[in-house]
């Protein structure tokens, strides 16, 4: 009879706990997607800083999963270098622009111009660049100098960078369309998965910035080469026109 009472014990404690573990399996998937979903929509809008907290946080959960929860099985001696963390191979873009230093991590054009422009802002504002030294993977320096004007705001300094990031092999590598560039000195960037959702950004854009008559814009989609229109006969007015003319660009 004693033997029956503690063999049933057994049996509950033992489903008991395997319910638990099954509740926490569960929770951990949905927070993981959570976790996976909240990344894809934000993730580059964070800025450089916060992408290396979440990167240095992952690489963490990932050497715990791997080792399967059990510690460091070298105590006393530095832990392995983690995984790399995913989405391709990794490039370090450093250089100075006016003599203010900089290194930016990266998988694709898209990450370095979003950290460059952090950067810009941040550090340059809307001073006159006109000496920018940039390297690839301690690659030989890339002197930039603009000897006729200057390049002023983050989208017309961090397009020089991109440029040479992309001539030494970085790609664009995101399934959004980004159109980035200026209308008369404003600097945009529109990013969809459409044509109508770049529109939409552009009208709301022009229309808000009052952008009533203009003959001087630039644009470059998905970070390839800046292309700059120019109406010397009249000018583009209203959002319907302006918007058009930068939505032709391929």
């Amino acid at each position: 009879m004693i033997r029956k009472l503690v063999l049933g014990m057994l049996v509950s404690v033992s489903c008991t706990a395997a319910l638990a573990q099954q509740d926490l399996s569960g929770r951990l998937y949905e927070r993981s997607a959570r976790v996976n979903e909240l990344i894809r929509q934000n993730a580059s809008r964070l800025d450089s800083q916060t992408q290396r907290q979440v990167l240095e946080q992952l690489s963490a959960i990932e050497t715990l999963i791997a080792r399967g929860g059990r510690p460091n099985p070298y105590p006393g001696n530095p832990a392995p270098p983690p995984l790399p963390p995913p989405g391709g191979a990794r490039y370090l873009v450093r250089g100075d622009i006016e003599n203010k230093g900089f290194t930016f991590e990266v998988t694709n054009l898209l990450g370095l111009y979003t950290q460059c422009t952090e950067f810009v802002k941040n550090q340059i504002g809307n001073s006159s660049v006109d000496d920018i030294n940039v390297s690839i993977d301690f690659g030989p320096v890339q002197k930039l100098r603009n000897s006729s004007s200057y390049w002023k705001g983050e989208t017309q300094v961090c397009n020089q960078i991109v440029d040479v990031a992309r001539r030494s092999g970085i790609t664009y590598d995101n399934s959004e369309l980004a159109y980035i560039g200026t209308i008369e000195d404003k600097s945009f960037v529109f990013r969809g998965y459409s044509l109508l959702d770049i529109n939409k950004q552009c009208e709301s854009f022009v229309n808000a910035s009052g952008l009533g008559s203009v003959d001087d814009i630039t644009v470059s989609v998905n970070l390839g080469p800046v292309k700059t229109l120019r109406n010397s006969s009249s000018y583009w007015k209203g959002s319907f026109e302006v918007c058009q003319q930068i939505l032709q660009q391929k």
